[in-house]
Order: C-alpha cells, then sequence, then structure tokens
C-alpha cells in the first residue's frame, strides 16, 4: 500500500489486531464513504491522522522490525474517494504475516458478513479467487489476502491474512 502522508517513525502502540478490530468498528458505524473525515478515522482508530488536504489525509506507523499499517484517504477521478488501510513490509522483504494474523481473512470477513455486507468473489485467472467484495447501500469493501508463510513448507498451515482493504 502506498501511503500519501508521512507515517509515524515511532512504534505503533496499537496491534495488527486491534487496527483490524478498530477498523470493523469504523466499518459498522459508517454509512456511506463520506463518513470517512479525519476525525472519524482519528477517534475510531485512536491515532492523530496528518491531512494533507481535504481529500488526502492518514496515518501510518511500524508495527515491527518487519511489519507497518497504515489507513489513508485519497481521492481518484476515476473511481472518486477511497480509503485504503493495509499492512506493509519492506520492500525486497517477505516476512512471515503471522503477526497481522491475529485476526486472519477468514474471521475478518465473516464479520463483515456479520455488520450487513454480502459477499461477492473477485475470480481472476483459472478461477482462482482474487479478492473478495462487500457491499451494503452506499459502501463498498474489497479485501485482499496474504498467506500467512510466503514459502510454505510441507505440513505448515497456511492461513491467509487481511493484508489490504480498500473502502469505497
Amino acid at each position: 500500500m502506498t501511503t500519501p502522508v508521512k507515517s509515524d517513525p515511532a512504534q505503533s502502540t496499537i496491534t495488527a489486531k486491534e487496527a483490524l478490530q478498530r477498523l470493523l468498528g469504523l466499518l459498522r458505524e459508517s454509512k456511506s464513504i463520506k463518513d470517512f473525515t479525519p476525525d472519524f478515522i482519528g477517534k475510531g482508530m485512536g491515532v492523530h491522522v496528518t491531512v494533507v488536504d481535504q481529500d488526502t489525509y492518514g496515518y501510518g506507523a511500524k508495527l515491527s522490525k518487519d511489519w507497518g499499517w497504515g489507513i489513508s484517504r485519497q481521492n481518484s477521478r476515476v473511481t472518486g474517494p477511497r480509503i485504503d488501510f493495509g499492512f506493509s513490509s519492506d520492500p525486497g522483504s517477505n516476512p512471515a504475516a503471522t503477526e497481522i494474523c491475529d485476526i486472519d481473512y477468514i474471521k475478518f470477513t465473516s464479520e463483515l458478513e456479520a455488520i450487513g455486507f454480502s459477499r461477492k468473489e473477485n475470480r481472476g485467472e483459472h478461477g482462482t479467487v482474487v479478492s473478495e467484495n462487500f457491499d451494503r447501500p452506499n459502501l463498498h469493501v474489497q479485501v485482499l489476502a496474504q498467506a500467512e508463510h510466503p514459502q510454505a513448507q510441507d505440513g505448515v498451515t497456511n492461513r491467509s491474512c487481511v493484508k489490504t482493504v480498500i473502502i469505497q
């Protein structure tokens, strides 16, 4: 995920699990993308949101030496306003995603359904599920996954973890 605002160089006081729980809280309380103001995001996530301009704002911080997280708002002429939430690692690194998988993909997407979103798979080549879309009136959410262990060996349980959430 590319964040258009400065990230907090300090270690996050929020865990990956807490960040996903707080994001679910924002989704539970929102009616449309218009609700995702700097104040709404800041209070809901428990962070200080940096505002660049009325269409660009967000927050980012390190979770550990391998992972960081961020949430940002952008406005595209093509797709309109959107919120990007995601976990990221340093370019070129490929760490295990265990620390961002406390709330795994199945649990997160089940929670979306529990708060009123309907689910539809987005399939790519050869019918492979690329992402899933979740919709309710005036709000669209796309969730992308990452394998917990990028180079999984035989016998290793490889859960899917939430990597990116796009809200429109």
